[in-house]
């Protein structure tokens, strides 16, 4: 077959079919000319989904006859010269293809006026032709009337979707655009009816508020970070303000609408362990930095972008991130002014509840028979659980709540039984049916005195400079722990935070394990086995041992924290998670934390001590700044402030 130049009309049609894929194409190419022209006003006009009719008019700079004219010619530019203005591009468009392609696929009325000129000229395009010019009066600017749109291209016109479907993807994008220049006034318009209006006061928050609603811009967090080569500022949603999807992520570059995979990834990494899965965080987020930094010039549509230096660029993002996020102190908080203390809420503090009594009895019998070797010396609140006289055998086959199994994640303390030592300690100590490996380079006697945790001691061991005012009204449904502090009652969820401490401390510390007297036999599937034997390593860091065992896997190690009966349930998410395409190394790890410190906490409707209450809040007080969510972005507690509750009994209006 010979080869032939293609006809010039062919040719357009063909590069039209890059740069305008739908109506949305067309607004977006349009509105950006307006911008770079120096407009302060534009308004969008559609009607049809943008296939009947796209306007869209600026008070910007105007075009001479000249201008106009050329400006429908393919590669026809004013925005850059030579090949070295492609390296620092300060405009939005800048390819000199947009008009020509539209104007290949549609007919269009361009009306255009510069600032002095007695008159504007009315052009009329048909198929990238001027067809008609005449002089007409109008205001200063442009105007863009685009009509039947891809009347000579029935293959991309059938391939269209619904009207209100495409009129939703040019919503989407005006509302895109409108954010990227709040100091510009946007109008914009379906069928005659009025959609956005936006002000052009240059106020950011001004533009979110009118483009999504007042409950989207109340759960927002300011960024206003600068660093050197870079300035980011804009908004971020709180953990708690979280969408289904991507939709609400919004970033710019040098105020360009831009898609990236590296902002992307560096946001969500931000927000990661405070966020429900299958969650996604919001963000109007603005990036400056010089023009030799960012490509633009890698897609026709402008959209995507490539960064001189990624690593740079997102360390920027993430410290911005974590700036913004320090500030959000994750508990709903209602300032109000103290009110007289008619009814001092401290009146029944030296009242005893009789259980209270009780329990000092068993601490008065266990002291008895127990003498401290080693007292605490810490500021913090120590792990441990009342226990019943009895002998050494009984002491260590007792089994206790998942709070005082675990040990202290700040400063832990180790207390001892004087008479419970045996003489020589073995190099594995059987409890409950589990072999546990003892440390052989730790002090035998230290070792012993750290398995035998009697609680004949005092409670606490605060100084003055953690020490907390609170005070524990109760518990309600086993759940939920009531707090008492100033002029405020927390509501706080002891799972939520029992889970959140196990997490912090399984990613932070060296996994305890414990070695399974009689090992465990999983046969979960073909695939969810090879999963699991494919991530032997891995699980093997996290305190579990794993082998081949024919058509199984054999466990024959666990975390300590963990009990016999959650084995199975937390290798299976492993293995599915595994299998269902997340490789991320860091969020699949995460991942299975979450799922066995959730295992492993303290369980809604579990009796828990009063003790082991106080030794939880104590901990929650003096590390309150990282226990704000649980690892799947739950809150842990919310407060009701003592205003707040008198209102509601009409002791106050």
């Amino acid at each position: 077959m010979k080869i032939h130049v293609l006809d010039h009309s062919v040719a357009n049609l063909i590069a039209a079919g890059e740069v305008v894929e739908r109506p949305a194409s067309v607004v977006k190419e349009l509105v950006e000319n307006a911008i770079d022209a120096g407009a302060h006003a534009i308004k969008i006009e559609i009607a049809g989904g943008g296939r009947d009719l796209i306007r869209i008019t600026d008070d910007g700079c105007g075009m001479s006859d000249e201008d106009a004219r050329l400006c429908f010619k393919k590669h026809a530019t004013s925005k850059i010269l030579q090949k070295e203005d492609l390296f620092c591009i300060s405009t939005l468009g800048f390819r000199g293809e947009a008009l020509a392609a539209i104007s290949a696929v549609s007919e269009i009325d361009l009306t255009t006026k510069q600032a002095g000129a007695l008159s504007g000229r009315k052009y009329h395009v048909v198929a990238g032709a001027v067809e008609s010019c005449e002089e007409v009066g109008c205001t200063d600017g442009t105007t863009f009337s685009v009509q039947n749109l891809f009347y000579n291209t029935p293959a991309r016109l059938k391939f269209l979707k619904a009207e209100q479907t495409e009129a939703g993807h040019i919503t989407a994008l005006v509302h895109r655009l409108a954010l990227s220049h709040p100091d510009i006034s946007f109008s914009y318009f379906i069928s005659g009816r009025e959609q956005l209006f936006t002000t052009g006061n240059g106020q950011l928050r001004d533009v979110i508020f009118a483009v999504y609603g007042k409950s989207f811009t109340e759960g927002l967090l300011q960024v206003d970070y600068q660093t050197e080569g870079y300035r980011i500022y804009g908004y971020v949603g709180s953990p708690l303000f979280n969408k289904p999807n991507r939709n609400w992520q919004l970033f710019y570059v040098n105020h360009r609408v831009v898609k990236s995979k590296v902002l992307q990834n560096t946001l969500e990494n931000a927000f990661r362990n405070s966020m429900l899965v299958s969650r996604y965080p919001v963000c109007v987020l603005f990036l400056e930095m010089s023009l030799q930094s960012v490509d633009v010039n890698v897609h026709p549509s402008k959209v995507e972008v490539k960064f001189a230096d990624d690593k740079a660029v997102s360390a920027a993002l993430r410290d911005a991130l974590h700036a913004a996020l320090s500030y959000d102190r994750g508990i709903t908080e209602i300032s109000l002014p103290k009110l007289p203390d008619e009814h001092p809420a401290n009146q029944y503090k030296d009242v005893k509840l009789p259980f209270e009594e009780k329990m000092e009895r068993v601490v008065a019998a266990v002291q008895k028979v127990a003498e401290p070797v080693r007292p605490p010396q810490t500021k913090h609140f120590a792990d441990w659980t009342i226990r019943t006289p009895g002998s050494a055998e009984q002491l260590a086959q007792k089994e206790y709540s998942p709070l005082s199994k675990v040990a202290d994640a700040f400063e832990p303390v180790s207390l001892t039984v004087a008479d419970s030592v045996p003489a020589e300690p073995l190099p594995f100590e059987e409890q409950n049916g589990r072999v546990i490996k003892v440390d052989e380079k730790a002090d035998r006697d230290a070792s012993v005195h750290e398995r035998v945790e009697p609680a004949a001691v005092e409670p606490l061991s605060i100084s003055e400079e953690t020490a907390v005012d609170f005070s524990i009204i109760g518990e309600a449904f086993h759940s939920y722990i009531i707090v008492e502090k100033g002029e405020d009652l927390l509501f706080i969820d002891k799972h939520a935070l029992h889970e959140r401490m196990l997490f912090e401390k399984l990613k932070t510390e060296k996994i305890e394990v414990q070695y399974l007297l009689s090992p465990i036999l999983l046969d979960l599937g073909a695939s969810e086995n090879q999963a699991l034997l494919s991530h032997r390593e891995d699980l093997l860091n996290a305190g579990f041992e794993t082998d081949d065992f024919g058509d199984s896997v054999i466990v024959r190690s666990i975390p300590q924290i963990l009990e016999n009966k959650d084995v199975e349930s937390v290798l299976a998410d492993y293995a599915n998670n595994c299998l269902n395409l997340k490789t991320d190394k860091n969020e699949l790890a995460d991942e299975f934390l979450h799922t066995v410190a959730c295992k492993a906490a303290v369980k809604s409707g579990m009796n828990t001590s009063r003790y082991e209450l106080e030794d939880l809040i104590q901990k929650y007080f003096a590390n309150e700044s990282q226990l704000k969510y649980c690892p799947h972005g739950r809150p842990i507690t919310f407060s009701l402030s003592r205003k707040s509750i008198e209102k509601q009994f009409k002791r106050i209006l």
